[in-house]
């Protein structure tokens, strides 16, 4: 129905600062204060965690997938960054 939502993220155990899909929009990544990056594969039924990702610090602040979609590049406050292959 119009204004519901498609499905529910479950896994992050504290607010989320960003999320981003994949540019083949197979993929989405969201990160928060919890400190992880969670990737959540779009393409099965029931929308799952496949693998929790430990950050650098207790917060993520932006993320971005590569081009290829082969990696997720995260910020952290402070300006930060790491990257995760996938």
């Amino acid at each position: 129905a119009a204004g519901s939502p498609a499905g529910v993220f479950r896994g992050h155990t504290a607010w989320v600062s960003s999320v981003t899909i994949s540019p083949d929009g197979t993929w989405a990544a969201s990160g928060g204060a919890d400190g992880t990056v969670r990737l959540w594969n779009l393409t099965l039924p029931d929308v799952e965690v496949l693998q929790p990702m430990p950050g650098r610090t207790p917060m993520v602040g932006s993320l971005a997938f590569s081009a290829q979609a082969d990696g997720v590049v995260v910020v952290h406050p402070g300006g930060v960054a790491g990257g995760l292959s996938l």
